[in-house]
C-alpha cells in the first residue's frame, strides 16, 4: 500500500467520524490530489483486522505482510487428515455448561435418493417425472420479509427467520402430519414435542429464538448437535442450544471485522464456514473460535474487492469442497482441506446476481438461483452447465441488507426436491414451480401461500418430502406428502 492510499483511508476515516475540516486539511497540506470527500469507515476495519491478527485470533501462514496487504492468506488446515473433516458422529461442543449432554442424531439418514444423470437420455416418448401431489398444511407468519429457511441435516427440524430480528425453528414431522390430516389424531402429543406456551401450542414450532443483532441474513444446523448457528449485521456468528427448552438467546458468540451475510457448518461439526462483506472465505474453529482466511488461488484474478463480497456459503456433504456467490456475480468453488480457491464460474447468471446456492447429496452438482430468470444446475468437477431451467423468478425489491452494494437484499432461492428428480423455485408469475431435473421441462406450479400472496421463496426438505413456501409478507405454508405414499 503506497503513501497515497494510506492517506486517502486516512482522509474518509476523518469524514466517517464527522471531521470535515480536518479531513479537508489533511488532504491539502500532504499535497493528496486525488481524494474522495465521502466518509468510509475502511481504515479502522483495516485496524481491527490487524489486532485481530497480532492478537492471535487469525492464523496466518508465512507470508504474512503479503497477506494482509491482500487480505487473504493460505489456510492452515492442510496438515489435519482428510477424514478428520468429514461427517463424524457426534460432536460436542465443549467450554459451556451442559453442552456435552445434548443428544445428535447420527443414527438418522444423511443421504437417500440422488441426483444421477443417465448415460444414455430418456426414451423417446418416456416424458418427464410427474410431480408428486402436495397438500398445504400449517401456515405462519413472520412479521417481516424472510431471509433464510434451512433443514437440520437429518431432515428433522427446519429454522427460518426474517427482517424483524426472529428465528423459529419447527418440528419437520409436525408439519408433514399437518399436510396429511394426522395432527388431528396427535395433536395432543405436540405440547411434550417442545410446542411454546402461547405461539402455535398444537403446531409444529419447536422453539422460538430471540436475535438481538438485527436482521439474520443466514442461519446453519450442527450436524451432530441440536445447535444452531446465526449471522447478523452486526458482524456476529451467535449459537443457539435448541435443545435447552428455557434458553432463547445465544450462548456463544464470535464477532467478525464485517457483517456475515452467510454461513455453513462443515459436515465433520468442527468447522464453521462464514461469507462476510470482504473476499475472503472465513472459517471458524468453533472450539476456539480461530479464523481462518482461504486464500484466492490462481485460478482467480478478481478477487481482493470489498464489491466482491460473499453473500451465500455452501458446503458438499463430504466435505471437500465448499461453494460460495459473490456480488460481483460469480460463483467459486473451494477446497476445503487446502482453502485454496479452485474453480471461478464468472457471470454464473448472465452478469446478473447470485441469490442461491445448493449441493446435490452426492456433491457432483451445485444448483445456483439468480436474478436473470434461470435456475442452473452446474457440473462441480467441470464447472460446465449441465441443465438450465427457465421461467424462474428474477426476485422482488425488498429492504436492502446493508453493506457495501444494495445487492445483498434477499433473492429467488432454488432447491432440490428431497429425492432430487426436481429442482423447485419460484416462477415469474410468484407461484412455486418445479422442473424435471433430468429433462428440465416446467412439470408442476401452485400458489405456495395464497392467490393473493406473491409466493417469492421456497425451501424444500432433503430426507422427506416437505415444502415451505414463503411471501412477500412474511407469512408462510408448509405442503408435504403422506409419507407412507412416498
Amino acid at each position: 500500500m503506497d503513501r497515497d492510499d494510506v492517506l486517502q483511508l486516512i482522509v474518509a476515516q476523518l469524514q466517517e467520524y464527522d471531521h470535515a475540516s480536518i479531513a479537508q486539511v489533511v488532504a491539502t497540506a500532504t499535497g493528496l490530489s486525488d481524494y474522495s470527500l465521502d466518509p468510509s469507515p475502511r481504515l479502522a476495519e483495516l485496524l481491527a483486522l490487524g489486532k485481530r491478527v497480532e492478537d492471535g485470533e487469525y492464523m496466518l501462514a508465512s507470508d504474512a505482510a503479503a497477506a494482509i496487504a491482500n487480505a487473504t492468506v493460505a489456510m492452515p488446515i492442510a496438515d489435519q487428515p482428510l477424514e478428520s473433516l468429514r461427517p463424524a458422529a457426534a460432536v460436542a461442543i465443549k467450554g459451556e455448561p451442559g453442552l456435552d449432554s445434548v443428544p445428535g442424531s447420527d443414527d438418522a439418514p444423511l443421504y437417500g435418493k440422488h441426483l444421477v444423470f443417465p448415460e444414455e437420455p430418456r426414451p423417446e416418448g418416456a416424458g418427464s417425472v410427474p410431480f408428486p401431489k402436495y397438500s398445504p398444511g400449517f401456515a405462519g407468519k413472520h412479521s417481516g420479509p424472510l431471509t433464510s429457511a434451512v433443514y437440520s441435516w437429518d431432515g428433522k427440524f427446519v429454522a427460518t427467520s426474517a427482517f424483524d430480528a426472529t428465528i423459529r425453528v419447527m418440528d419437520v414431522d409436525v408439519l408433514l402430519d399437518t399436510a396429511t390430516g394426522r395432527h388431528r389424531a396427535r395433536g395432543s402429543e405436540y405440547a411434550q414435542r417442545g410446542a411454546v406456551p402461547g405461539e402455535y401450542e398444537d403446531g409444529p414450532v419447536f422453539k422460538s429464538l430471540v436475535e438481538t443483532g438485527g436482521v439474520v441474513h443466514d442461519l446453519s444446523f450442527h450436524p451432530s448437535n441440536m445447535i444452531l448457528a446465526s449471522c447478523s449485521e452486526d458482524h456476529q456468528i451467535r449459537l443457539y442450544d435448541v435443545a435447552k427448552t428455557a434458553s432463547r438467546k445465544s450462548f456463544r458468540y464470535v464477532s467478525d471485522s464485517y457483517p456475515v451475510y452467510s454461513i455453513a457448518f462443515h459436515p465433520g461439526g468442527q468447522f464453521i464456514l462464514a461469507g462476510t462483506a470482504h473476499a475472503a472465505l472465513r472459517m471458524y474453529d468453533i472450539q476456539t473460535f480461530k479464523c481462518f482466511l482461504a486464500s484466492p488461488g490462481s485460478s482467480d484474478d478478481n478477487v481482493g474487492g470489498v464489491g466482491n463480497a460473499i453473500t451465500s456459503v455452501r458446503i458438499a456433504a463430504d466435505g471437500r469442497l465448499a461453494a460460495t456467490a459473490s456480488a460481483d456475480g460469480a460463483v467459486r468453488l473451494w477446497d476445503a482441506t487446502s482453502g485454496k480457491c479452485t474453480a471461478t464460474w464468472k457471470a454464473a447468471h448472465n452478469g446478473q446476481r447470485v441469490t442461491s446456492l445448493a449441493w446435490s447429496k452426492s456433491g457432483a452438482y451445485v444448483l445456483t438461483g439468480g436474478t436473470d430468470g434461470t435456475v442452473r444446475l452446474w457440473e462441480a468437477s467441470s464447472g460446465r452447465t449441465r441443465k438450465a431451467y427457465y421461467g424462474a423468478s428474477r426476485g422482488h425489491t425488498l429492504v436492502p441488507r446493508s453493506g457495501p452494494a444494495t445487492t445483498l437484499a434477499p433473492g429467488p432461492q432454488a432447491c432440490f426436491s428431497w429425492d432430487e428428480q426436481h429442482i423447485i423455485a419460484t416462477d415469474e408469475k410468484d407461484r412455486v414451480v418445479a422442473w424435471d431435473a433430468i429433462t428440465g421441462n416446467t412439470v408442476e406450479h401452485f400458489d405456495g401461500v395464497s392467490p393473493q400472496v406473491p409466493t417469492v421463496r421456497v425451501a424444500a426438505g432433503h430426507t422427506s418430502p416437505s415444502i415451505l413456501a414463503f411471501g412477500d409478507d412474511g407469512r408462510f405454508c408448509s405442503w408435504g406428502l403422506d409419507r407412507d405414499a412416498s
